[in-house]
């Protein structure tokens, strides 16, 4: 975690230095563009297969394999899909703020979509097989080389395809990688990935739970990189690649919740699955009221010392970004102090409540857009930001509470696979 939030800084303030605010603004809104696409149109099965493998090992362990292989055939033909339909977007990249010389990137750059097609599987396989410490050492080795890559570009005052690029061929290559390690990890367990079976008697509950948890990875992508869309349109490009600043550098404060959730997700899977309830609770307690502190410590640096961290690191050409990530940091501690209880009713097979929650909260955030936007810019921008997690709060709140209070039926036991008996 401490290595990935230095890395990230510094890449932040290399690309900055190098691209300047309508340069990064323009990278900004192809990775926008790019990860819009993504989440409507790709699955991300992670939390799937942790829930069902998880399952499957504790009851019948004849269907952990097409749990495996289904999740892994779902994300790789969506990522087909996503990429697809990008590549019919490009003409129509002028009404985020795409200027045409810029359009072809966004097809490059949408290849991002097929490298890391199964990353996101394969890292939550490493957690269930308790390998953990694998992904560890696969995402510091990735963020070094990130780092010296963009050193490099830097070094070598290469343009914005140059940078695009490089995003490309190292998105392949952690997409590879984390295949490579899950791979071996399942071997390690006595699971082998079943492709032959894949999406048979898998039963309603599973597609249930992966489409609540694609309807709830559609509203997440909304909110994290729309927004940047909805700037484009309005706003000039420059306050485009301010705004990214910004939403870079508070960004940094979720890595403590990414690298503790990335763990507490299938403790609280077995926790619910063995009835654990009453340790259930305290895990999940203790680790919001220990991001919520981190948190806080962060604002105050923010508050204190935002625009000398931005001439820092960014330069002067940034200082407009500075009352943006003083909002933004708000948003931040928000969502670091509800992350652990986010995933509570998804770890426990539930994804009905954050779908809802995550709902409400991206209407409550986009209407503000429209009217903030035009009339506070980017400013008005971050406001909706904060706005969207108080609203996904409060209505999510309720729900988590009466589920650690209350426990609830635990989910039907898997069916076994298509001619294999039941044990």
């Amino acid at each position: 975690m401490a290595f990935g939030a230095v890395a990230g800084v510094v890449q932040i303030a290399l690309l900055a230095r190098l691209l300047g605010p309508s340069g990064l603004g323009v990278l900004g809104l192809l990775a926008a563009v790019t990860v819009v696409f993504g989440g409507v149109f790709r699955s991300n099965s992670a939390e799937t297969v942790v829930t069902f493998l998880n399952r499957a090992l504790a009851g019948d362990r004849a269907s952990a394999g097409v749990v495996v292989g289904t999740c892994y055939l779902t994300d790789l033909g969506s990522s087909l899909l996503a990429l697809a339909a990008l590549l019919v977007f490009l003409p129509f990249g002028g009404a985020v703020g795409i200027d045409a010389p810029h359009r072809w990137l966004v097809g490059l750059y949408g290849c991002t979509l097929l490298g890391t097609a199964t990353y996101w599987v394969s890292s939550s396989l490493l957690r269930v097989a308790n390998r953990f410490h694998w992904a560890f050492y696969q995402s510091t080795a990735s963020a070094a080389v990130k780092t010296l890559a963009i050193a490099a570009l830097a070094w070598r005052h290469a343009p914005l395809s140059g940078v695009v690029w490089v995003t490309v061929a190292l998105a392949c290559a952690d997409g590879v990688a984390m295949f490579a390690l899950a791979r071996r990890a399942l071997r390690r367990i006595g699971v082998a990935t079943d492709f032959s079976r894949a999406f048979r008697s898998l039963g309603r509950d599973f597609w249930r739970f992966a489409l609540l948890g694609h309807g709830r990875g559609v509203l997440k992508t909304t909110t994290r990189y729309l927004d940047m869309l909805v700037i484009g349109a309005l706003l000039p490009t420059q306050q485009v690649g301010l705004y990214r600043a910004a939403r870079q550098m508070a960004d940094q404060l979720q890595l403590p919740a990414q690298a503790l959730v990335s763990s507490l997700y299938p403790e609280y899977s077995r926790l619910w699955f063995t009835h654990q309830h009453a340790r259930l609770r305290r895990l999940v307690a203790w680790s919001s009221a220990g991001l919520a502190g981190v948190g806080v410590l962060a604002v105050a640096g923010v508050w204190l010392a935002g625009g000398l961290l931005i001439r820092l690191l960014l330069g002067s050409a940034f200082l407009g970004a500075r009352e943006a990530l003083v909002v933004l940091v708000l948003a931040s501690v928000l969502n670091l102090a509800m992350t652990p209880v986010y995933s509570v009713p998804t770890a426990a097979g539930r994804g009905g409540a954050p779908l809802r929650a995550a709902l409400a909260a991206t209407v409550v955030q986009f209407a503000l857009m429209y009217f903030l936007v035009p009339a506070h810019g980017i400013v008005g921008a971050a406001w909706s930001n904060v706005a969207f997690y108080l609203a996904w709060t409060l209505v999510l709140i309720p729900s988590v509470m009466a589920l650690l209070r209350h426990g609830g039926a635990p989910m039907p036991a898997a069916a076994p696979p298509a001619g294999v008996p039941s044990t």
